[in-house]
């Protein structure tokens, strides 16, 4: 029965696999980036040449497929369906994860909305390297939440790192998690589960949690060591010379106000289980809400919200901005969506154990900092992490909060019809993608971007 939603995002995939279907972004991206550049792997198997090629992430995925290309078959529906494997592995190993600490009826729901988002199911329908990177993403994060001791936790770790380094180069922040899952691990805390603690971790045992944190940066040393590598063959890059003209275009610090708003979004349905925590915590932790009040106006108000595609902000939620003032290039959407994010994002975390709270709350400012240090704030980018998130948080709510499980589940399907809803629209909506004579324009500095006129956004960026 856990693998439910796993079936569920096999069969829609399924379908659009066996009929061809090349609609919409995700088929825009693979006939135009990724196939490509699988297929100029294929031919120059066992030595390929990853200097350069049609993708701005990291080669892992398109080798992954050339082999099967080379060794099993290159038509493009077994390609597709080897594609899809990993996505099917990724919303397995949630439901697993969630099975093991709750039950079989938690698992399936909690992992439907992350299973039924549009951008997921993109992925496995088509030839992206999106889910590839996020099951990695997942493992790491579970490594990290894991009770295994420290060197069998940080060997397991390390491995993944490399691996997912070499598919979505973006990952590294994932690091992040497993530098606190030391800290915190290295000495128990005592610090209650359902208060709001100062803003820094424990610092009890230093000399201890120290000693863990460095063993743990040592062991994330391959995964920046195998960056460090592309950078180098990339001419001092992080992305293959044919993207640098587009995708190093700089930084964007509306990142963090964007993904706070996407939580604050998802998290309306589990208003029953929010609003009680944000009240509790009013009643005994007025100074430091208040705080962290104004923290989040600032967040909200620093940098521009407003929908912009020359500055990389569009697609998802950015496209309803559109429609709606945004004095001084603040939108009166995001703004206000920023800050009801940052409360929710207290409240989850002040559900969670202490332990898990740093852990996670580590993978959510480390992610920001990922985003900031990209150019492009697309939906399609922070939806996926944001439903992971929520399944991580709503697993430990369900461990903590046994009182409040029906409004977690209740909020868990209200939230994936949601998802369905929006994919299904989109799916039924999207238009045959266009195969593009040059796929890469912005390389003549007069040439706009072909991908702008595409719906749901454009190719993969990593920085």
């Amino acid at each position: 029965m856990i693998a439910l939603p796993a079936m569920l995002l096999a069969m829609v995939s399924l379908a659009l696999i066996v009929t061809g279907n090349l609609n919409g972004r995700g088929a825009f991206d693979q006939i135009n980036y990724h196939e490509p550049a699988i297929r100029t792997f294929a031919s120059q198997l066992p030595e390929p040449d990853v200097s350069d090629y049609l993708s701005a992430t990291t080669p892992g995925y398109h080798l992954a497929l050339a082999g099967v290309a080379r060794t099993l078959s290159d038509s493009k529906t077994a390609l597709r369906l080897t594609g899809l494997v990993f996505s099917v592995v990724l919303v397995l190993l949630c439901a697993r994860w969630i099975t093991k600490r709750t039950d079989v009826s938690a698992a399936i729901w909690l992992s439907l909305p992350f299973a039924s988002s549009l951008y997921v199911v993109s992925s496995a329908a088509w030839l992206l390297p999106d889910n590839a990177g996020w099951l990695g993403v997942a493992c790491v994060i579970m490594l990290a939440l894991s009770d295994l001791k420290l060197v069998h936790r940080l060997v397991f770790a390390s491995t993944v790192l490399v691996l997912l380094v070499c598919v979505r180069q973006i990952h590294i922040w994932v690091a992040a998690c497993v530098w606190a899952s030391a800290w915190m691990h290295a000495a128990p805390v005592s610090t209650p589960t359902n208060a709001l603690q100062s803003m820094a971790p424990p610092l009890n045992h230093a000399g201890r949690r120290i000693t863990h944190a460095i063993l743990a940066i040592a062991a994330s040393a391959p995964a920046f060591g195998a960056l460090l590598w592309f950078k180098h063959v990339w001419n001092g890059h992080l992305t293959p010379p044919t993207f640098v003209n587009y995708h190093n275009s700089g930084l964007n610090p509306s990142a963090l106000a964007f993904m706070l708003a996407v939580v604050a979004l998802f998290s309306i349905p589990f208003a029953p289980v929010l609003w009680p925590q944000l009240k509790a915590i009013a009643t005994n932790h007025r100074t430091p809400l208040a705080f962290l009040f104004c923290v989040a106006v600032v967040v909200a108000v620093v940098a521009p919200t407003s929908y912009s595609e020359n500055a990389g902000r569009f697609s998802g939620i950015w496209n309803i901005a559109e429609k709606l003032p945004a004095p001084a290039n603040r939108s009166m959407l995001i703004v206000p969506l920023a800050i009801a994010g940052s409360f929710a994002l207290i409240c989850w975390l002040s559900i969670v154990g202490t332990t898990e709270r740093w852990i996670l709350a580590g993978a959510f400012i480390a992610y920001a900092a990922a985003m900031t240090a990209s150019f492009q704030v697309w939906q399609r980018y922070v939806e996926p992490f944001s439903l992971l998130f929520l399944l991580f948080v709503c697993t430990y709510a369900l461990l903590n909060r046994p009182n409040a499980r029906h409004h977690i589940i209740r909020g868990s399907v209200v939230l994936a019809m949601i998802m369905c809803a929006i994919t299904t629209g989109k799916l039924v909506k999207s238009k045959q993608a266009e195969l593009l004579d040059d796929p890469t324009p912005w390389l003549r500095a007069e040439q706009p971007s072909p991908i702008l006129s595409v719906s749901e956004g454009p190719e993969d960026s990593d920085q």
